[in-house]
């Protein structure tokens, strides 16, 4: 069973390095690595030609120019040849196990037809970045048991990849940044997942990651953060899901220009609550465009 690696990567030259030893620690190299360069200008491509020489695995470079991490996403989908995938991000450890945890699930649960199994992830102290013990060894539609659950956040997905491959993130205009969860939606929509509480890799989020700027990056690529919140509205359940998906969609709905009466009409939600917070969006945004989102 090949297992394809993908990593978009832009400007972490200097954080490859721990990635590409965790991948050295495997027992098992039947994987690919494949290593979307998203216009770096650093040393990314010397630094990966260094890996090539010395790997113990296949290892697949491809640049592309600057256009953010979903559309690198796609390319290093799209060029996959695996049964299985895997997103590694640059501040990313694969565990020890990560490969003999991978195919021992995959295999061992054929008969479910999954489209993926989602682990969890660590802190570099072992603790689970968060935790899947309530749902462990449960399987079912991905979205029901995701919103059922409340499972926000980061997971260590594995993805059938020939599923995987049915889908692609769209590009809005020149905006560079759309959340993984825009295509995730609709592939939990008629696929099922199944559930490990055990940890696949270890995460440590950077200062100038993508997560720890992502209320900047919904400010600076408003048409995507709006399509995700409008796409969210029509799974998520919780009164608190849908009021931070109703806030972001309003916001930046009214930044990009949507009239107020499709605001509303659109806002799959009760339309007194989709009128209130429209209008404190309406009040907030020269507040908004002042703080840029920081």
């Amino acid at each position: 069973m090949l297992v394809s690696v993908i990593t978009p990567a832009f400007n972490r030259s200097e954080n490859l390095y721990q990635l590409f030893q965790s991948l050295e620690n495997q027992n098992d190299f039947d994987f690919e690595w494949i290593i979307i360069d998203d216009g770096s200008n650093d040393d990314t491509k010397n630094v990966v030609n260094s890996f090539i020489k010395a790997a113990k695995f296949q290892i697949l470079y491809k640049y592309q120019c600057n256009a953010g991490k979903h559309i690198a996403l796609n390319n290093g989908i799209s060029c996959a040849s695996g049964e299985i995938a895997v997103i590694l991000d640059s501040d990313d450890l694969a565990a020890p196990d990560m490969m003999e945890n991978i195919k021992k699930e995959w295999t061992e649960n054929r008969k479910l037809k999954l489209a993926l199994i989602v682990f969890e992830r660590a802190t570099p102290a072992g603790e689970p970045l968060r935790s899947l013990a309530k749902v462990n060894g449960q399987s079912g539609n991905y979205n029901h048991l995701k919103y059922k659950y409340k499972l926000t956040g980061d997971y260590a997905e594995t993805y059938n990849l020939d599923i995987l491959k049915k889908f692609s993130f769209p590009k809005f205009g020149d905006e560079k940044f759309l959340s993984e969860d825009f295509i995730w939606i609709d592939l939990g929509k008629d696929n099922d997942a199944l559930f490990i509480a055990r940890p696949l890799m270890i995460t440590e989020y950077l200062s100038g990651g993508l997560t720890k700027r992502s209320h900047k990056l919904m400010w600076e690529n408003p048409i995507g953060a709006y399509q995700l919140s409008k796409k969210r509205l029509t799974v998520v359940k919780s009164i608190r899901a849908r009021y931070k998906a109703l806030i972001v969609y309003a916001i930046c709905g009214i930044k990009i220009g949507v009239p107020l009466c499709k605001l509303i009409a659109e806002s799959k939600s009760n339309k007194f609550m989709s009128l209130i917070v429209i209008m404190i969006a309406v009040f907030c945004q020269p507040i908004l465009r002042k703080l840029k989102m920081r």
